[in-house]
């Protein structure tokens, strides 16, 4: 593999950097786990990401690109859509985040409409090895001990393996029918909020909280006090504690992988217990290889 560098605002470097590339992944946007679940966050934040990304698309576009694959967010979903949330569900953002996604996606779209190839694969929450956002923060916060949760933490959530996303990105970007299309990337395993914090520590042997069951209406009405409490034990979570996470937490949140079994053949390998033990050998071997 190799590590090339060029600046965005410099059209001569950009265009030596992509001479003969076939195929663009844009991975890179401004995330912290937070952030699809802040809804007061200023939009301008990622102004400057949605601005860059059209500089790199009209180099792309110069420099005859075959397939230009961007990783979008599920964030662009609405949070009261009914799971499972399909691609052709409206977008309705609630933060900044999710509406600099929506942004994005209409400019990946509009360069594909002028004959840049554009295909847009859309995550829910991603974990991994070298994860820096959501796995080191829920392993902070599982050592709270004790731990409310709407219902109990009944309601499904279906995180994502980074493996899982990468693998549908290569998929799409060589599939001729991707071009112009929008895919989830989940796992296609939705898991009790309860259920994922007892398989996280069974495979890492995390501390295990006891959960108390309490209402959505508590929850909310707590929500300052646990905001405070979750950003001194776990930062990165806090935002689950806002009335967007509150929301989330409240009901099932998964995505319909069929739009991607049946247009490119691809079935995610991972549910969590999986993805997780893949995550923690890759990071023993790398911390062997240190």
């Amino acid at each position: 593999m190799e590590l090339a560098q060029a600046d965005l605002h410099q059209p001569a470097e950009l265009a030596a950097l992509l001479k003969g590339v076939r195929v663009v992944y844009h991975f890179a946007w401004h995330i912290t786990a937070s952030a699809p679940l802040t809804a007061n966050e200023d939009d301008a934040a990622y102004r400057p990401h949605v601005e860059s990304l059209a500089i790199l698309l009209e180099a792309a576009a110069a420099a005859g690109v075959e397939r230009f694959v961007f990783s979008s967010s599920a964030a662009v979903y609405g949070i009261d859509e009914a799971s499972p949330v399909r691609e052709d569900a409206p977008a309705k953002p609630v933060s900044a985040y999710g509406r600099s996604k929506v942004a994005a996606e209409a400019i990946i779209m509009e360069y594909h409409r002028r004959g840049l190839p554009g295909t847009v694969i859309r995550p829910f929450i991603c974990y991994g090895a070298g994860d820096r956002h959501l796995l080191p923060a829920a392993r902070r916060l599982v050592r709270m001990p004790v731990l409310p949760l709407v219902g109990g933490g009944r309601h499904l959530l279906d995180l994502t393996s980074a493996l899982d996303v990468a693998e549908l990105a290569v998929t799409a970007a060589s599939a001729p029918l991707a071009a112009g299309r929008v895919y989830n990337a989940a796992s296609g395993h939705p898991t009790s909020l309860a259920d994922l914090i007892a398989i996280l520590h069974e495979v890492e042997g995390t501390p295990r909280p006891l959960i108390v069951p309490v209402s959505e209406g508590v929850m909310r009405f707590s929500a300052p006090v646990a905001k405070w409490v979750v950003a001194l034990v776990a930062p990165g979570l806090e935002g689950t504690m806002s009335s967007v996470g509150t929301g989330y937490s409240s009901r099932d949140v998964y995505y319909d992988m069929s739009r991607a079994r049946t247009e490119l053949g691809f079935t995610p390998r991972y549910d969590f217990r999986s993805g997780l033990e893949r995550a923690r050998e890759a990071e023993r071997a790398a911390a062997r290889r240190a």
